[in-house]
This record gives C-alpha cells, structure tokens and sequence, in this order.
C-alpha cells in the first residue's frame, strides 16, 4: 500500500465514526436514507460503513497488499506488464477515492469547528463509486492472476483445445485491465471534486 493508503488505513483504525457525528447520519432512519440508503437502488453506503469504517480497513489493507505483491511480482513473464502496471494505477486511483470519501466523512463531523453535516452528502454520493471501483479492481487482480496461471500451461505441452482455451484466459485478462482500469482515473476526478449542490436543488425541481 502507498503513503496515501497507509494514511487512510492508519485514520480508518484510529479513528473509525467519528466521535459527535450523529447516529442518523451513519445510520439514517428510512424515510430518511436519500442519499445514504443502502438497498438495491444504492449499494455503496452500507458497504463503506460496515466493510471498510467498521471493520476498520483490515480487509481493504489485505487486498490492496496481495494486489501490490501481484504488482511487484513477474508475473507472466513480462506478458502482463503493461496489465501489472495499469493494475498499480488502479490500486493508486481506488485509495485516492477512499482518501476523498474518508476527508468528506470526517468533514462532516460538527463536534469539530469546522465541520458541516451536509458533508456527509458528499460520502453518499461517492460510496457507490467506490464500490464499483473496488469491484473492478478485484475483478482485474482475479483475471490477471489467472491469465499468469495460464501462461504457465502455454509453456508446457497441452492440447490444442486447452490452448486455446489458456490463450483465452490471457486475452480476456489483458482486454480487462486495458479497458476498464484506465476508466478509474475518471472516477477518481469526479470523487475529488464532488459537491452537494444536487442535495440543495428543491424537491419540486423534479
């Protein structure tokens, strides 16, 4: 994990909720979960606070170590290294999401002088970006590991069916990374630059 994502895991287990931040704002009652709700038609809020505050970033700094060790590794054989380094820019793109969402958290805490509630709009805007970005850069990881196992049959004698079954682990593993992890940057952009102003718009705009 890089020094930003040190810092984040470091504040995740310091610091968890943050202390004066009311319950409704982490835990909003139904009628009240526009834009924090967590069912079908928003997923992200629940997973940030159950999986990644209250579990307090364990799981998110095991992954992001395995992808790193993946990273660093030769995996392929130099085959996947330009997939090993867009799967380093992913991982560098995913922790900056977190780092933004995790400010815009503690921002939003009013025991602190500055802070301002409404911030905690901003976190509910960005969590189910988060999820889908963590999502897509499982699934790179997953893929690429796989295609690295594949090039090692290819390396060996197998049948043809099982080449060109291999030789598909590798090119879909490739399309991927080179398709989908670049898109990241993109949703790191929008995350660090998120406002609240759609929460202020008067429900008769719609």
């Amino acid at each position: 994990m890089g020094a930003a994502g040190h810092r984040v895991a470091a504040d995740v287990r310091r610091l968890g909720v943050p202390a004066g931040l009311p319950h409704r704002a982490v835990r909003p009652r139904r009628q009240d979960r526009h834009p924090l709700r967590g069912h079908h038609g928003d997923p992200g809020p629940g997973p940030f606070f159950r999986k990644i505050v209250k579990n307090k970033g364990a799981a998110l700094g095991y992954l992001a170590g395995e992808i790193e060790g993946f990273v660093k590794s030769e995996a392929g054989n130099g085959r996947l290294k330009v997939e090993r380094e867009l799967l380093a820019k992913g991982l560098e793109d995913a922790q900056a999401i977190i780092g933004a969402t995790f400010t815009d958290l503690m921002s939003a805490n009013p025991a602190d002088e500055k802070g301002d509630i409404k911030n905690i709009y901003k976190v509910g805007l960005n969590t189910t970006r988060l999820v889908y970005v963590l999502g897509d850069l499982t699934i790179a990881w997953l893929l690429l590991r796989g295609a690295e196992v594949a090039l090692q049959k290819l390396g060996t004698d197998v049948s043809a069916a099982d080449k060109a079954f291999y030789e598909g682990k590798v090119a879909a593993a490739s399309f991927f990374a080179r398709n989908i992890l670049p898109l990241m940057a993109g949703e790191r952009a929008i995350a660090e630059n998120i406002d609240a102003s759609i929460m202020e718009l008067d429900e008769a705009a719609f």
